[in-house]
């Protein structure tokens, strides 16, 4: 089955989320956190990885690949490397990719709740009472569909 590494990598700018989603090939044999960090890397090459927080939040199959969904983050990423902008309201957010995003941020928000030393300390003031604002999800469907 093909394998691909669907990088979202995201940061706050003032009250709203700002991001950029990329897919990358997942060669065979070679583990997908690795291939994560390593687009991570050729896209943000100005900011060191160990500023970025790279973490697994979902997966699916998708048009016959997996699609396993990684989160960049870091507060040191360029607001210009991310164009787009998630809705302020998430109640408007939907489905499709903005979906995967927020979903990916309920992720992190998760992570900071349950391991302040080691992912606070990765993320700014700022961020962290952002996401102390959201409810966190680790699991759960993206697109809230039924299975058939």
């Amino acid at each position: 089955m093909h394998a691909e590494v669907e990088l979202v990598a995201a940061r706050f700018e003032g009250d709203r989320l700002r991001y950029l989603v990329g897919r990358h090939a997942c060669a065979p044999g070679l583990d997908p956190d690795e291939t994560a960090r390593t687009a991570t890397a050729r896209v943000f090459p100005e900011v060191p990885l160990r500023r970025i927080v790279v973490h697994s939040t979902s997966w699916r199959y998708e048009h016959g690949s997996l699609l396993l969904t990684y989160l960049a983050y870091s507060d040191d990423l360029p607001f210009h490397g991310l164009p787009d902008v998630l809705p302020r309201e998430g109640n408007a957010v939907g489905a499709g990719v903005a979906s995967v995003v927020a979903h990916a941020i309920r992720h992190l928000a998760f992570l900071v709740r349950e391991e302040p030393d080691r992912y606070g300390r990765a993320l700014s003031t700022e961020t962290l009472a952002h996401l102390e604002r959201i409810e966190p999800k680790v699991a759960g469907r993206i697109y809230g569909e039924r299975a058939a």
